[in-house]
């Protein structure tokens, strides 16, 4: 059989040893041939050689483990035909039927099958299919939050009106699932959600907060595009000598404000906290955003070039929007406000998270009963 040519990176990503390594290519680019040959050439490898019962190869499917389990088989077997005496060869093709190829689930499930007295899982345990662990997930919750309405606790009714327009809905249950399985997506959730909660602290300014990073972020990411859609506006005024005239006296104040912006964003960011007068970065950037004033463009007389003046003026409106949708969406309220809200949003999180938890607690008493697991539970029992 004809050797297949390589690309300089496929060779690369076959090659490679001695680290990590991640391969991004696009669909039909080969990748699979790749995946296949680096195995291939692991089990082969002259000095270093690996066994295949040692390797993991994790798919996103059956098939497409299947699939690869039999390309490597293939290959082996094209070499051992190529090599008749070789016996690793042969062996490895042996080992091969035990090398865990296999989705993420099949392996998680054979390791948890090895490890269950240490994990307190019956041996047998089950996995349920999706259909009947969305059974079980309503109707515990549903018994879950008919005793909730019972009690009519203070801080559930403002949860409850905070989600559902009127006493239970779908709204409030979908809210509380959803919640749930964003939450199981984080390896340790019950640390993630103490996490989370703390975050809940009024008595910690806004810029010390995981809200206040995103703000800064992505408010300097905004005014970064701001800038740069006046420097291409201003390029294009300069080719037109009445435009020039008219319109740089409103852009180059435009630029001046916007970067005006920059820095009370870049304060924010790069410096200590300590320096800081409480609240102080809050009402610089609110100032910096909410003081937007846009002089208007002068008369372009004489000029004949209209598509150059509709571009101008369009990128200019761009700016405008986006300073405006950061002073509406981002830098609205001064930082006593921002206090305020959190001091009424505590309560409610701190019932919703105790609401998850009791959740998550009776879930896994019923799965404890019926000896089965889910999905999601094969991979935090991994873990």
């Amino acid at each position: 059989m004809a050797e297949r040519r390589w690309t300089p990176a496929q060779r690369q990503a076959i090659e490679t040893r001695g680290g990590s390594l991640l391969v991004s290519a696009a669909a039909g680019s080969g990748k699979t041939a790749v995946l296949t040959q680096r195995v291939a050439s692991l089990l082969t490898d002259p000095e270093h050689p690996v066994d295949a019962d040692r390797i993991l190869v994790v798919t996103f499917s059956n098939a497409a483990a299947a699939e690869m389990r039999q390309r490597i088989a293939a290959c082996l077997r094209e070499l051992s035909r190529e090599n008749p005496g070789d016996r690793r060869l042969l062996r490895q093709q042996l080992l091969l039927e035990s090398a865990q190829i296999s989705t993420v689930h099949a392996f998680c499930g054979e390791l948890l099958r090895g490890s269950f007295q240490r994990l307190g899982l019956p041996a047998s345990f089950r996995l349920m299919q999706e259909e009947e662990s969305a059974v079980l997930h309503s109707r515990v919750l549903d018994t879950l939050l008919e005793e909730e309405f019972a009690r009519a606790d203070p801080g559930f009714t403002e949860l409850v009106e905070l989600f559902s327009d009127a006493g239970r809905d779908a709204r409030l249950d979908r809210m509380i699932l959803d919640f749930y399985a964003f939450m199981r997506n984080h390896p340790y959730y019950d640390r993630w959600l103490s996490h989370a909660l703390s975050e809940y602290d009024e008595s910690r300014p806004l810029s010390e907060t995981r809200w206040g990073e995103i703000l800064l972020h992505h408010a300097a990411l905004a005014v970064t595009h701001c800038l740069a859609l006046n420097e291409q506006a201003q390029r294009i005024i300069e080719a037109n000598e009445a435009l020039c005239a008219a319109y740089t006296p409103a852009f180059a104040q435009d630029r001046q404000f916007l970067e005006d912006c920059r820095a009370a964003v870049e304060i924010g960011v790069e410096t200590p906290d300590s320096l800081y007068v409480e609240g102080d970065y809050s009402r610089r950037c609110r100032e910096a955003f909410c003081g937007a004033s846009f002089a208007r463009l002068g008369t372009a007389r004489g000029c004949e070039a209209p598509m150059l003046k509709q571009a101008a003026q369009t990128l200019r409106q761009e700016i405008k929007d986006t300073l405006r949708m950061l002073a509406g969406k981002c830098f609205f309220e001064s930082e006593e406000e921002y206090r305020a809200d959190i001091a009424l949003q505590r309560p409610v999180m701190e019932r919703l998270f105790g609401i998850l938890q009791e959740f998550d607690r009776r879930l896994k008493a019923e799965k404890a009963d019926k000896g089965t697991l889910d999905f999601s539970d094969l991979e935090h029992y991994a873990l």
